[in-house]
Parts: C-alpha cells; structure tokens; sequence
C-alpha cells in the first residue's frame, strides 16, 4: 500500500527570498573561518602537500555521505536535517574556538574540522536543495537559482576580502566569533520558517534504507539517456577545479600577502557576480547544455592565463574569466534537473548527482598537492628540465612557475570536455528529448 506524506503551501517567492536571506548571512560567516584556517595552513606549513589535504578532506564527505543525505532528505522532516547539521557544525566550532586560544590548534585539527564540517554541509545541502521547487512557483525556478548562484558570487567577494582584513587584526579566533554571530541570524530563518515536505514511498521502503535509495536513484538517472555522461563529464571538470583551488593560494601567497589574496578571491567573486546577475537578467535560450559548454570555454581559456605570469593580478584575471560563466553554467543544469527529475526523488537524486559528479575533487585535490611538490615545481625551478625550453621562456621560472604549468595544463584538459559535451548528441538533447517530470 502506498502511503503519501505531503505537506503543501501555496509556493511563493518571499519565502524563499527570506531563508535565502538567513543563509546568506550564515554561509558567509562559515566562508570567513575556512578562508582563514586556509591561511593559517599555509603560513604554518608551506607545504602544497598538506594544504592540499584540507581541501580534499572538504570535498571527501560528498562523495561518501551524499546518498545517505538525500535519502535523509526524501524521508525526513527537511528541518529538523538543517537545524541539526547546522547546530552540530556550530558546536564544533565552538570547540575549534577553544583550542586556538588556548594555543593548542594542530593540523590534524584542521583535517577532522574540514571533514566533520563538510559532512554536516552535505547533509543540509539535499534537504535545502530540493525544497526550492516546493516553494518557488515553477514560473521562477531560474530565477531563484539564479539567485542562489548570484549568492555565492557575492560570498566570493566578501568572504576573501573580509577574511584577508580580518586576519591580520583579530586573528583566527576571531574569525571563528564572525562565524558564531552570522550562524544565529541564519538560524533564526530557518526556525521560523516553515519548511514543505513531499515524500512518497512504500512502507516496505523506508525500512530497506539508504542502498536502496541510492540504487532507485541511480536506475532513475539512468533511465533518463545522457545524464550519466553528463554528470562523468562534469566529475572530470570538477577534478580540474580542484586541482587550481590548491594552486591557486600558493601561487599568490609567494609574491603577496592576506590582503592580496583576499583581494585575487575577490576578483574571482567578482566574476561570479557579474555572471550571476547575467544568469538572472538573460537565461538561456534555445540549447542549453550546448551554450553551456560554449560559456565553459571561457574558463578553460582562464586557467591557461593564470599560469601565463606570476604577477597576481595576472591570476586574478585568468581567475575572474574562469569563474564568469560559472553561475551560469551551475543555474541552467539545475534547472533542468528540477525539470526533468520528479519532485520525490529530488533529495537522493541530487545527492547522487551530486557525489558522482564530485567523486573525483579529493582525488583532484590529493593529486595537486602531489603534481606540484613532486613534479611541475621541479621542472620549472632555475635547473628544472623544463627552465631553458621554449616553456621555460614564456612563463618562466621560479619557485610557483611549476603551478602555472599545471594550471595551463588543467585549462586545456576542461577545453577538451567542453569540445566533446558539445559534439555529444545524446547529452546536447536532454533538455527536449526528455519531457518534464510531473
């Protein structure tokens, strides 16, 4: 016997305006302690190896915790998941507040922070995630996806800005005291905000878990021809990115400071803003996942600038082209997604999507770390193999040059997928060879 649990509301946009409100606030404060755990790896290290494993171990807990988060998500009250997450986060931060000041903050420390906080992120993200089509009318769906988007370009401004500022005066703890002020405005939302449920399942399902979710879904997706390509796709591209976010903060602390990083991190928001506003203002017509992998392009084309020269704001350009079309990018696949795929299997469709196409970042991220120390900074330093060859003489040589390598080689490769995206008949046509789900 099928039993249905719906809990509906008259969909509007000012609801969702105000969570998105709280959430702004709340991510930005928890944006502003990682950036400045970032820093404080790198000045107490200066290994590429060891910054290298926080950030794999941030991207790690999607790929391990993201079916059970969505299958969360689809049978439980969406909430009480990111009421929950949200407070277990706070409360270890409140610890990680202790040991830095009574001076016994460890890299290890680190490691477990960015894990366990990751993880509780991954599973608020479904939960979060799928109640945006139960409370936004269909009519707005990009809109508040470009919306969203358009938020995290504005925290890839202030976040490295404020952090970058910050630091240097108040130090990471008070870092941390930013992060617990902005949690309670974020908290407040939610709590007062009533959040729409939409499940439906057998009985017998809800007793047989999480493998079982995880498989429907992965059956589900794959019922729908040319999203698993599609999602291979965005995986390679995504290894990619992970390699640069290593790169990218040695690259420029060598030649700069917090400030200048902050404001290279910037520059990057700054392109995620300005490519957001434009996802808002000019959605797409005609084929999207064509004139997606057109605008990918231009990242690609990015990534090759950052290595070109040192300079910082040489990378923050290359950095700023890379981010342009990637609210873009982001809004338009979740929109089809949310078109395509039926309203109860949101929650452990999206997770699955989201750790398949995340199940390579750590192994990314790992490998950065690795590729650099082991292999491109050796051969571009003064007596590298590669410092008197015509590679050598266009971006130079040096202790970073190596990262440059990398980071050129890294824009190729997204180039590459972008040209087979393109040319893939069977992906270009999911948006109007698969009809709308109800």
């Amino acid at each position: 016997m099928r039993r249905h649990m719906i809990r509906s509301e008259a969909k509007s946009m000012k609801k969702f305006l105000f969570i998105w409100a709280g959430q702004f606030f709340s991510i930005l404060g928890s944006g502003i302690s990682a950036f400045g755990l970032s820093i404080w790896v790198l000045q107490n290290t200066g290994n590429t190896t060891s910054f290298a494993m926080t950030v794999a171990l941030s991207t790690l807990p999607v790929v391990i915790f993201a079916p059970m988060a969505g299958s969360l998500a689809d049978r439980k009250n969406r909430k009480h998941i990111i009421i929950v997450s949200d407070s277990l986060d706070l409360l270890i931060k409140i610890l990680v507040i202790i040991t830095i000041l009574t001076g016994n903050l460890k890299l290890w420390i680190v490691y477990i922070l960015n894990f366990v906080s990751s993880a509780l992120a991954t599973f608020q993200s479904p939960a979060f995630a799928a109640t945006i089509p139960l409370i936004v009318p269909k009519d707005n769906l990009e809109r508040a996806n470009g919306l969203s988007q358009l938020r995290g370009a504005v925290m890839n401004i202030l976040i490295p800005s404020a952090a970058g500022l910050l630091y240097p005066v108040t130090g990471l703890s008070g870092l941390f005291v930013v992060d617990f002020l902005t949690y309670m405005i974020g908290m407040a939302t939610i709590l007062i905000s009533s959040i729409p449920q939409n499940i439906k399942q057998e009985e017998k399902e809800e007793k047989q878990g999480v493998l079982k979710d995880t498989v429907e879904a992965f059956q589900y997706i794959k019922s729908k021809a040319g999203f698993l390509s599609f999602l291979v796709a965005a995986s390679l591209i995504n290894f990619f990115a992970s390699v640069i976010n290593v790169i990218i903060d040695p690259m420029v602390m060598e030649h700069g400071n917090t400030r200048i990083l902050g404001f290279v991190n910037s520059g990057a928001g700054i392109g995620l803003l300005i490519g957001g506003i434009l996802a808002s203002v000019f959605p797409p017509k005609g084929n999207k996942i064509r004139i997606m992998s057109l605008s990918m392009l231009l990242s690609g084309l990015g990534l090759i600038i950052m290595g070109i020269n040192p300079s910082w704001y040489v990378i923050g350009g290359g950095l700023f082209i890379a981010m342009l079309p990637l609210p873009y990018v982001n809004g338009s696949a979740l929109t089809i997604m949310q078109k395509k795929i039926a309203s109860e299997y949101h929650g452990r469709t999206f997770s699955l999507v989201g750790a398949v196409s995340q199940m390579l970042m750590p192994v990314g991220a790992v490998f950065a770390g690795l590729l650099s120390d082991g292999i491109f900074i050796p051969l571009l330093r003064e007596d590298g193999a590669l410092a008197h060859t015509f590679v050598g003489d266009i971006i130079g040589t040096g202790a970073t040059r190596g990262m440059g390598l990398l980071s050129i080689v890294c824009g190729f490769c997204v180039i590459a997928v972008c040209i087979y995206l393109f040319t893939n008949k069977t992906i270009s046509s999911i948006e109007t060879r698969l009809p709308d789900a109800e």
